[in-house]
């Protein structure tokens, strides 16, 4: 019953964009032009809207105001510009709260961009292919969440019980209760959306602590699994409440710039 709720929810979440899934594609494309950027953005009007709107920012302090996307590429550079499109085309899943895991307003915003700037960090300077993956994969690491949310906050008493009385971690009574953890069921949204693989199995991994330890995953699964560990510990001794927000980790783009974004 509960395994048919889930693929249902998984079937009626909003597409990915076609235009989000050829960003993910241009972002790990080390021969991309700024005609390329353009070319792909241009005739997503929400995103060029937002894009714009970001660029034009007390945030970023351009001088003069910036009207075309060709001027948004030339001063921000591709592979900004490119993460602030994947970043508007999220938000269409994280611009609001997710009930379930107790998560209010733009929470899941800002712990998700946390982590993919985070990710980047703690995979150094890799190649700018490499650093695309861990920027998407941290992005998205946590889609299954949305999906869930519904489920989780009506077996909420039964998940906390298993927490609480036997000692199970969240996503051990996600799996213990619903059959699949929110991680599994991220990984079955972004096959869903035809992300490759390289993206896929980070987000289905994140929590897969035993594979991690016995080294079967490869490395950008190794720096998801930490980036979340270590952004989610750094917000809860920021908020008590334990509500996802900004911290250090994510300082750049978080607090004082998640307004621009939503």
């Amino acid at each position: 019953m509960l395994e048919g709720d889930i693929l249902y929810s998984i079937e009626t979440l909003p597409p990915f964009s076609e235009t989000s899934r050829r960003v993910v594609e241009i972002l790990g494309d080390p021969d991309r032009s700024l005609p390329d950027i353009v070319d792909v953005i241009k005739y997503d009007q929400s995103i060029t809207a937002n894009l714009l709107r970001m660029c034009n920012s007390a945030y970023f302090g351009f001088v003069r105001k910036v009207t075309s996307l060709e001027q948004a590429v030339s001063l921000m550079g591709h592979q900004t510009v490119l993460e602030l499109a994947m970043i508007s085309g999220s938000l269409t899943y994280y611009n609001q709260g997710i009930p379930g895991y107790r998560v209010e307003g733009r929470g899941m915003l800002r712990h998700s961009i946390s982590c993919a700037l985070l990710s980047q960090i703690l995979g150094g300077k890799k190649e700018r292919t490499g650093a695309s993956i861990l920027f998407t994969a941290g992005l998205l690491h946590d889609i299954g969440k949305v999906v869930l949310s519904s489920l989780v906050r009506d077996r909420f008493v039964e998940i906390l019980n298993l927490v609480e009385e036997e000692n199970y971690s969240f996503v051990e009574a996600e799996r213990e209760v619903l059959g699949m953890d929110h991680a599994q069921v991220g990984g079955e949204v972004a096959r869903k959306w035809g992300l490759p693989e390289t993206i896929r199995n980070p987000i289905a991994g994140h929590h897969d602590f035993e594979r991690v330890r016995q080294g079967d995953w490869n490395t950008i699964v190794i720096y998801i699994f930490f980036c979340s560990i270590v952004e989610k510990s750094n917000t809860q001794r920021t908020r008590p409440s334990g509500a996802f927000g900004s911290g250090a980790s994510g300082s750049l783009w978080t607090g004082s710039f998640v307004p621009v974004v939503a």
